[in-house]
């Protein structure tokens, strides 16, 4: 017999929402850290603004001063 119970605690309860994750880069070299989000939110309309408006980056570069 199966459990039902079980199998329907690993559904998820909000529908499905594309995210997106973009690696950050310091002086050239990749670091731990990366610019997620849910596609459509605040956020993602702020990268595309400071983009092309239609595409998000590959990656951030930041320059850090020692």
């Amino acid at each position: 017999m199966i459990d039902t119970d079980s199998l329907l605690s690993n559904v998820p309860l909000e529908p499905y929402k594309p995210t997106y994750s973009i690696p950050i880069y310091e002086n050239g070299i990749k670091t731990e850290w990366v610019v997620a989000g849910i596609i459509g939110d605040e956020k993602y309309f702020k990268l595309l603004e400071l983009g092309n408006g239609k595409d998000l980056p590959d990656m951030i570069n930041t320059g850090v001063k020692h």
